[in-house]
């Protein structure tokens, strides 16, 4: 038997008070128009200090006693459907500011904590639950058989931590009920890190993340993190309101790196030449470019590669000019590069350099202070081409193999079969070229 609801009596709900007010005929009231169709046994949904999408605080769903099914006692029952259930054809949910509703109950009283507002028993299990009426008795629509109250509780709060030293950075409200958050992940496309709606923390990069503070409970990127089992559905009392998440921060910006390309967009975007870079493959250059920035100015971050691996970071092509003529304009004091191979790095000068210009395939000089640990230069070159042209006289320029200031072999960098040399149209007298061990001197043929 097909179940009948007389649903326009919610929407029309509102309309009664009004009637009310403008002292419509009492006829005219919906509760009355049910009663005359047939709809006398009532369902009363109270918002309870919250309102419905219809900007009522009420509703009420009345049925029509000869469509109820019977039980073997010969009651009638009836399935509730939540007025928030997406199988009404038109779902009611209820709404409060800054409140989340809890679920829907029998009974309500006045709370001994005003904070608490009410207290509830009677929780409605819409799955379960039935409502039984007898068939034998005489129903009216204003009358409804039983009345079920939202219960509400504010909005939980995700305080979120550093895992250092316990400080809350941002706080965030959410409902334990329908809300989920997203944890921080690496993005391997970009090489950077997605905060999925949490905040960056300024000079510091994502590490890692854990529901504790120490660290026994760690979050994986990307997943998905939610707070369950924080409401006592019987009483519609909360557990515990906040919840923490905690961060572990590196300081700095942190990169990690897959491809040449993605080398070279992050390095673009570290306009200070400052970053720090995990290397997690070998990188090929020969479709990509080298960041001019890295060339242009002294690199004072890190390069490394994942731990227990060494990678090669191959066929660069480099066309010099200016004052930016190496890989890199300076590794300098406190700068790191760990287990990385730079191999057929070629520098191409083709234009003028300045007078007093560092020239070299890696950088232009080296801190003793930087951090070189199994570095090494292969197969490489550095080339004054067509075009070029020295603004100064040769004794003004540091010209070197690996590095134009600096020792790279008291830094322990590797090299091997590595030139330097020029283009017979180069513009300008012939050269001689004089290279000892990295050090490359250029003079004048008489």
């Amino acid at each position: 038997m097909k179940l009948k609801i007389k649903a326009a009596v919610i929407a029309l709900l509102c309309l009664t008070f009004l009637a009310f007010a403008t002292g419509c005929d009492v006829w005219d009231i919906p509760y009355d128009v049910n009663d005359t169709e047939g709809y006398t046994v009532s369902v009363r949904y109270d918002a309870n200090g919250g309102h419905f999408e219809t900007g009522t605080t009420i509703i009420v769903d009345s049925y029509s006693m000869d469509s109820l099914p019977k039980n073997s006692d010969g009651m009638a029952e009836i399935a509730l459907i939540a007025p928030e259930n997406e199988t009404r054809t038109n779902p009611f949910s209820a709404r409060k500011n800054n409140h989340f509703l809890v679920g829907w109950y029998e009974t309500r009283e006045a709370a001994e904590k005003a904070e608490n507002e009410f207290k509830y028993s009677g929780y409605w299990d819409f799955e379960k639950d039935r409502v039984t009426v007898d068939p034998s008795k005489e129903y009216t629509a204003n009358k409804p058989v039983i009345t079920l109250y939202a219960a509400w509780l504010p909005l939980f709060e995700l305080e979120v931590c550093d895992i250092e030293t316990g400080k809350c950075l941002e706080t965030l409200t959410f409902n334990p009920l329908t809300d989920s958050f997203t944890a921080p992940q690496w993005d391997k496309t970009t090489g950077t890190v997605r905060m999925n709606g949490f905040e960056k923390r300024e000079g510091y990069t994502f590490n890692s993340c854990y529901l504790d503070a120490d660290k026994n409970v760690p979050v994986e990127e990307g997943s998905t993190v939610t707070f369950p089992d924080l409401i006592d559905f019987e009483t519609a009392t909360a557990k515990s309101t906040t919840c923490k998440l905690y961060i572990q921060w590196d300081k700095g910006n942190w990169f990690r790196i897959e491809t040449a390309k993605q080398f070279a967009v992050c390095a673009k975007s570290d306009i200070n030449a400052d970053g720090n870079y995990i290397i997690m493959a070998d990188l090929d250059f020969e479709d990509s470019f080298w960041p001019e920035n890295l060339s242009a100015k002294e690199f004072t971050g890190s390069i490394t590669c994942t731990e227990g691996n060494s990678f090669t970071m191959k066929n660069i092509t480099r066309n010099a000019s200016g004052s930016a003529v190496a890989l890199f304009g300076g590794i300098s004091e406190g700068a790191r590069i760990e287990n990385i191979t730079f191999e057929n790095a070629n520098i191409i000068v083709s234009k003028g350099i300045k007078g007093g210009t560092s020239c070299a395939i890696l950088a232009g000089s080296i801190s003793d202070k930087a951090t070189l640990e199994n570095l090494a230069v292969k197969n490489s070159s550095f080339v004054l081409s067509s075009g070029f042209g020295l603004t100064g006289q040769p004794e003004e320029y540091a010209f070197g193999l690996v590095c134009g200031i600096g020792d790279p072999d008291a830094l322990g960098i590797t090299y091997e079969e590595l030139t330097f040399d020029y283009t017979e149209d180069f513009i300008g007298t012939k050269l001689i070229i004089a290279i000892d061990g990295n050090t490359v001197t250029l003079s004048k043929e008489a």
